[in-house]
């Protein structure tokens, strides 16, 4: 008997809509009767199931064909949240809400807004991605006040933490989105592929699947685009609105700054203008080595990287992201140079330079910013971590014999190789190779070369310093090699290539290294004392470091007199000298034999050249009279 009293009822609403003969009236009864005949779904009755089946197919028809019919989408909002409706009741209520709310006001849809964030909560997944889709494109149009710690906020997400993640992985999509973007789906999809499938190069390689746009995956694009696709404008307008939801503080800082850093990567000036306004004004405030940042961060950039691990083979093919493009990864890296713990990271640090240095889509600009990266990881990461070193230092070696394009790079990558044999010299005293084919591209390179940059040079001798006990003894016979480049007997010898390969301050009186002053303990150069000395030019003197030899009177440095093979090498060590004198000045030029009265000394002194290197002022190096024994 109750089935029948439902069937008539449905009948009579049946017989209400037939009769509606104006949009006014239809949708009077849309919303009078429309919420109880969805809840006439979880009936028990075949029959009355059926005919709500039918009266939904046929209100269907009418609803679309008037796109000014308002539905009663707060009430059926209330019915989907009722947590004692049945999941088909649930699955058809979200059909009215997703078809009436786009008709609302715009007024009347913000107000809606922090309902549909309510709603969501322990819903299916797709059921979430559809109520989004709904709620990103209300969040331009929103207000929020001015204070939000004096005046309540419309959002009150404290204690969903769940709803917020999801709302920041939907909205992270949504800024990754670009514009006028179309998913052509085939229309038979292979198979899913085997565990093995993630190990895979592409998103489509193998399995039928389209490629996503940079830093998203299919799944992520599907359902940003959803069922009805925003246009060029209305997601423009989206990301504004994200990031006024941003600026508004409605979610923790913390969470919403890679966020921020990605808008400000937009292709749209007035997305890309909010969001770095909005990520300056709160510089001081961030904390760039909170984990969360960057580990965040680096996900981004890097995209899901297959790993041979259960969770790597576990990751679906639709799941996998993308890197992004290269456009946002020149926006993370500034970022990444800010952070002592994006340094230390491993392995992704690594992973970020050598996309940054080889990558497939990498240009100047994302190498030199690599390389960079490069030089911050050298300063930061403790000489612990020799994987790490070995890894870098195959990089660069791997750039500096690859790449020439770019001299202007190629520098910064020897600089780099100096800095990291300053804090892992372990990794070039059993191969002293790699210091000389740096030495020998020095000499070939000119000024437009590594000699026109000659820090990681310098650097790099430093990690030919004698070990504690004054032993010289991994380098054998090779430091000899070096000297002779050093004093130019390769091809290309010049000025440029002596004074540049042996100290970074472009001061002649440096040899062989910037990081080792060489003295014999038993006394000066010139027969005096051993005490400090130091070159009187202000330039050279302030913190500067002299290398002493014993020179004969042919003003030229020869094997085995002063240099480190002679007999006093156990006993040389290095120091540093701070106390100016003013004895006699001498320029000594150790390939040229030839001393010419110094104008600047009146006589008093001698140079090698009246100009100086490339015509240079003279300069001066104050040394006591030689010793009459030489």
């Amino acid at each position: 008997m109750a089935a029948q009293d439902e069937l008539n009822q449905l009948e009579r609403v049946f017989l209400r809509l037939g009769h509606a003969e104006t949009d006014e009236q239809l949708q009077d009864i849309i919303s009078k009767f429309l919420p109880p005949v969805l809840l006439k779904l979880s009936s028990t009755q075949e029959g009355v199931r059926k005919k709500v089946m039918e009266l939904l197919v046929h209100l269907n028809k009418r609803i679309k064909s008037r796109p000014k019919i308002q539905l009663p989408v707060e009430t059926l909002l209330v019915q989907y949240q009722d947590p004692a409706a049945a999941s088909f009741v649930t699955n058809f209520t979200i059909i009215y809400i997703k078809m009436g709310y786009p008709r609302l006001e715009v007024q009347k849809q913000c107000e809606l807004a922090p309902t549909l964030l309510t709603a969501m909560e322990g819903k299916p997944q797709p059921q979430q991605d559809g109520l989004m889709h709904l709620l990103i494109p209300t969040l331009f149009h929103m207000k929020y006040p001015a204070e939000p710690s004096k005046v309540a906020s419309p959002f009150i997400l404290v204690e969903k933490p769940k709803t917020v993640h999801l709302l920041l992985d939907f909205m992270l999509d949504v800024l990754l989105m670009p514009y006028g973007f179309v998913l052509n789906e085939p229309q038979s999809r292979a198979a899913p592929a085997s565990p093995q499938g993630p190990g895979a190069t592409g998103a489509s390689s193998g399995q039928g699947l389209p490629q996503p746009p940079p830093g998203m995956s299919f799944y992520a694009a599907k359902r940003i685009i959803g069922e009805t696709p925003w246009s060029p404008e209305q997601l423009e307008q989206c990301k504004l609105g994200i990031v006024k939801f941003i600026e508004a503080e409605q979610v923790p800082e913390v969470e919403a700054v890679v966020h921020l850093v990605i808008a400000s990567s937009d292709t749209r000036h007035s997305v890309a203008t909010a969001a770095d306004l909005e990520l300056k004004s709160k510089q001081s405030i961030i904390d760039w080595n909170n984990p969360l940042i960057i580990n965040k961060m680096y996900k981004v950039y890097l995209g899901d990287i297959p790993l041979k691990t259960k969770e790597g083979a576990a990751l679906k093919p639709e799941l996998k992201r993308e890197p992004v493009s290269t456009r946002v990864k020149l926006k993370i890296l500034p970022h990444l140079l800010r952070s002592r713990l994006a340094a230390e990271t491993f392995p992704a640090n690594i992973q970020v330079v050598y996309d940054g240095l080889f990558g497939a889509n990498t240009n100047n600009k994302l190498r030199s910013m690599s390389l960079q990266f490069v030089h911050h990881i050298c300063v930061v990461c403790p000489d612990t971590n020799k994987p790490l070193g070995l890894m870098l230092l195959n990089g660069l070696t791997k750039l500096i014999n690859e790449y020439k394009e770019d001299p202007k790079l190629l520098c910064v990558a020897y600089s780099a190789v100096g800095k990291l044999s300053s804090r892992m010299p372990q990794l070039f005293t059993k191969d002293i190779a790699l210091v000389q084919q740096f030495f020998e591209a020095m000499c070939k390179g000119g000024s437009r070369g590594p000699a026109g940059h000659p820090g990681g040079l310098v650097h790099d001798g430093g990690s030919l310093r004698p070990a504690p006990g004054g032993s010289v003894e991994p380098y054998g016979g090779s430091r000899s090699c070096l000297h002779g480049k050093a004093r130019g007997t390769g091809p290309s010898s010049g000025h440029e290539v002596r004074q540049h390969g042996v100290c970074p301050r472009s001061c002649p009186f440096q040899i062989p290294s910037a990081a080792g002053c060489w003295r014999p303990e038993g006394g000066g150069p010139c027969g005096g004392p051993a005490g400090p000395q130091s070159c009187p030019q202000p330039e050279h003197r302030e913190g500067g470091l002299l290398a002493h030899a014993f020179l004969p009177r042919d003003g030229q440095l020869h094997p085995g007199e002063g240099s480190p093979e002679d007999e006093n090498s156990s006993k040389v060590h290095r120091r540093k000298f701070n106390s100016p004198i003013q004895p006699l000045c001498v320029w000594r030029d150790y390939t040229v034999p030839t001393h010419v009265p110094c104008p600047q000394c009146r006589g008093q002194a001698h140079h090698s050249e009246p100009g100086g290197h490339a015509g240079q002022r003279p300069r001066h190096r104050a040394l006591r009279p030689e010793p009459a024994g030489l």
